[in-house]
């Protein structure tokens, strides 16, 4: 009985002394990382492509698929220097005829040309001629500037060096969430951090 749990108590440490270890270390090996992939001197990435999408809850009925478009040319341009995105795309329809909604009277064959941007504290679309604010999307476009390989160490380099950065679009916590000020902290502007974790 005594040998079994002693294997296993054995078989845990040899497990987690490694990632003990590494837990110390990631500061010694975030530097190589960064500089591997030029995060330092990156200060933006633009990628492409096309496909098809589909419009999200918008199927003529319930048992039915979301309407499919053909997506000729997707590209994404990021810059960390503006804490920006934007993304441009041009489709047609995909199905003839077109069941659900979606489209907004896209004419089979036609392109519709959307742009979906964030920048700073703003969110917004542009389909055609119309501009439309959209601050709902604001933290999901964060999300996906700061979540790029490059945006991810860059963020992780300035923790490192103990700077906390902005928030980006909250300037006070919701009323409805009952929060005191040592728990949330709002910050308009980088500010420094408590220091390393010991």
């Amino acid at each position: 009985m005594r040998r079994p749990i002693s294997v296993t108590l054995m078989a845990v440490v040899l497990v987690l002394s490694p990632l003990a270890a590494s837990a110390q270390d990631n500061r010694a090996a975030l530097e190589p990382i960064a500089r591997a992939m030029g995060a330092g001197s990156v200060k933006s990435i633009q990628y492409s492509g096309n496909g098809v999408n589909f419009q999200v809850g918008q199927n003529y009925g319930p048992d039915l698929p979301w309407p499919r478009f053909v997506v000729k040319s997707f590209t994404r341009t990021v810059s960390y220097e503006t804490a920006s995105i934007r993304d441009e795309i041009v489709r047609t329809v995909g199905e003839t005829p077109q069941r659900g909604g979606g489209g907004g009277g896209l004419a089979p064959g036609a392109e519709q040309r959307q742009n979906f941007a964030a920048r700073g504290d703003f969110a917004w679309n542009v389909t055609g001629e119309t501009v439309s604010p959209v601050p709902v999307t604001l933290a999901d476009r964060q999300l996906q500037l700061w979540t790029t390989p490059h945006g991810v160490i860059k963020m992780a380099m300035a923790l490192r060096h103990e700077t906390l950065p902005p928030t980006l679009h909250v300037t006070e916590p919701t009323p409805q969430v009952k929060i005191t000020e040592e728990e949330v902290a709002l910050r308009a502007r980088p500010i420094a951090g408590p220091g390393p974790a010991s």
